[in-house]
């Protein structure tokens, strides 16, 4: 089996800054400051590697950046219902019933 067997079962195509920054709608800049991040340790950095001075990215990195990033919605706070009838949607309406 030849490298180039192996290889094209085994690596991702891999992904330059601005690909990565369009996807995200960032700069490119922001890219590599993220990169440069993950590898000084802050585990909200985004993984990649430098090849002869540039970054490059895995699809897998990124959607695991993605993760690692998400944000939790804040739980509910449960307030004062008022029942509102389905043609009666209007902002009015609901502010008249809560004076009331």
């Amino acid at each position: 089996m030849s490298l180039h067997d192996v290889a094209s079962r085994s690596l991702q195509p891999l992904l330059i800054p601005e690909q990565v920054a369009e996807h995200l709608g960032i700069s490119r800049r922001a890219v590599q400051d993220l990169a440069r991040a993950y590898v000084k340790g802050d585990p909200k950095g985004l993984p990649g590697v430098k090849i002869a001075k540039e970054w490059r990215f895995t699809a897998e990195d990124v959607h695991a950046f993605l993760e690692a990033n998400r944000s939790v919605p804040a739980p509910a706070v449960p307030g004062p219902r008022v029942p509102v009838s389905p043609v009666d949607t209007g902002l009015k309406s609901v502010r008249s019933k809560l004076l009331r």
